[in-house]
């Protein structure tokens, strides 16, 4: 009999280094179901839940907190065990007035840090790529899945101050949750804050002193400058979440 599609479950040996699961005490966990985020850069909802918040201590009381609708991802019920939660994600829990971050932490990995309320009513999103769409339509393609939309306004009168600005990959949008407007432009640019998003330096923040273009087989790079020293990694890796400060939490 041939296979009806790929396995629902991950064997925790196999599962990526930074979740916080005791890999000998079971054989298997969830996989991360296809989603806004690959299987590398993101923690299936149901680990979250059970092994990382301690909300539930079996895949049963986990299932049960979902069905309930306990659970809002960017300001959308989720109910799904294996949904991939990843880079700025807000996780909410209503009922136990409870609002999260998912950030990357310095040697850890992405994990979730805890946020004031009146943060999690916006994200961060770069943008990955552009398309244009029929009717002369800009599309912007988001880390996390979602597409942003710059229409053609039909008289001047009309005209959004957006459509003046020059959206570029690597730049960063803050958009508001549910709705996904964009409420500000970061460009990838000089003296501009960045958080390491990958790499040796992962979870390290600093100011842009540098930017190295590259063409061919050499990468790309940034040179950053936080408190106490300059470091260097892939253009890539960085991810703009302010100006002068940054505009979110971080860890401490």
């Amino acid at each position: 009999m041939t296979r009806k599609g790929q396995s629902k479950y991950l064997k925790r040996m196999a599962a990526p280094k930074f979740w916080p699961i005791l890999r000998k005490k079971a054989k298997w966990s969830y996989r991360p179901m296809p989603g806004p985020h690959s299987r590398e850069n993101c923690i299936p909802l149901g680990v979250l839940i059970r092994d990382v918040l301690k909300l539930a201590e079996t895949r049963r009381e986990v299932k049960y907190i979902l069905s309930n609708d306990n659970i809002l991802i960017d300001g959308r019920v989720r109910k799904e065990l294996n949904f991939p939660v990843g880079l700025m994600d807000i996780v909410e829990i209503p009922k136990i007035e409870k609002y999260y971050r998912i950030v990357p932490f310095e040697r850890k990995g992405l994990l979730p840090l805890e946020i004031n309320s009146s943060e999690k009513n916006f994200k961060l999103c770069k943008i990955i790529n552009k398309t244009i769409l029929k009717g002369n339509i800009l599309q912007l393609n988001l880390h996390d899945g979602k597409n942003i939309l710059i229409k053609e306004p039909d008289s001047e009168e009309d005209k959004d101050p957006l459509q003046e600005l020059e959206f570029k990959t690597k730049d960063v949008l803050k958009i508001s949750l549910p709705d996904q407007k964009i409420l500000d432009h970061y460009s990838f640019e000089e003296n501009k804050i960045v958080i390491v998003q990958s790499g040796r330096f992962l979870g390290k923040h600093g100011k842009i002193i540098e930017i190295n273009k590259r063409f061919g087989a050499n990468a790309s790079t940034i040179t950053l400058q936080d408190d106490e020293e300059k470091f260097q990694t892939l253009m890539e890796y960085g991810f703009i979440i302010g100006r002068a400060k940054p505009d979110i939490s971080l860890p401490n």
